[in-house]
């Protein structure tokens, strides 16, 4: 799952995870967001 995520962090998926993150609960996207921040914490620094 971690090489998911590290893909869809590239630049080119920004309006990806924007429209994936617009469908969720706030709750789902803390989740979401953790997950990311876990698998690239420098981009989430």
């Amino acid at each position: 799952m971690c090489g998911v995520l590290e893909e869809s962090l590239k630049p080119r998926n920004g309006q990806y995870i924007k429209k994936l993150l617009s469908t969720l609960r706030n709750d789902e996207r803390l989740s979401v967001m953790l997950e990311f921040e876990d698998a690239s914490p420098d981009k989430f620094a």
